[in-house]
């Protein structure tokens, strides 16, 4: 099918990984969804519901909706269709003609968890945004963009509390986080993923899952 493909992946995440290929002779990106990652998901997905089952069953709603959202990332077949779509968008809109570039999805190599786009030259997004922000001014020292966004989002929730809860307002936040607290023991059970760590507790709950069954 391809003329090469780059054993290192370009990149990789939870549920695939992606790598660089020639096909016909031209550079193109494939895809690749983890044969197991559907079955891994739902089986991750069915002990953290048990173990919430067994803390709070408040929060299995709640998680419900997280996994809703984490089965359209397996679903490659819409992705495709965004890509497409959006790709024949901003090829006519021109606002953006010329400015921003979306690669080009190649049908023949796109399957049910594959698939198969044009290959863009360029610098890695991290690596841009890391650049951009530096010749601003920002020092990221050694924490990567992801933990960087996810700190300044965190210091302005705060800093958008403090200000805008005074008197009656402060109270009603601390009334509905005790409520919170109240309600699912949100401390208690990030003391257990520290100390035993994720994967024993993951082991635990297909143990009690299997008890049950």
């Amino acid at each position: 099918v391809f003329d090469q493909i780059d054993q290192e992946p370009l990149g990789a995440a939870s549920i695939g990984q992606a790598h660089r290929v020639v096909w016909q002779g031209r550079p193109a990106v494939v895809k690749v969804q983890y044969p197991d990652a559907a079955a891994m998901l739902r089986a991750d997905f069915r002990c953290l519901e048990l173990l919430l089952w067994l803390v709070s069953q408040d929060a299995l709603a709640i998680m419900s909706q997280v996994r809703h959202q984490f089965a359209t990332e397996l679903d490659y077949e819409s992705e495709a269709n965004h890509l497409r779509e959006l790709h024949a968008a901003f090829q006519v809109a021109p606002h953006f003609q010329g400015k921003v570039v979306l690669p080009e999805p190649i049908p023949e190599l796109t399957s049910g968890h594959v698939i198969g786009m044009g290959y863009l030259e360029g610098s890695k997004l991290e690596l841009a945004l890391r650049t951009r922000l530096e010749a601003l001014g920002v020092d990221l020292g050694k924490q990567g963009i992801g933990e960087w966004l996810a700190a300044q989002q965190r210091n302005g929730l705060s800093k958008n509390f403090s200000s805008q809860t005074d008197g009656a307002g402060r109270q009603m936040l601390e009334s509905e986080t005790e409520e919170t607290r109240t309600t699912f023991p949100w401390n208690r059970l990030q003391g257990v993923f520290r100390l035993v760590g994720v994967d024993t507790v993951l082991w635990i709950a297909r143990k009690l899952a299997d008890m049950r069954s």
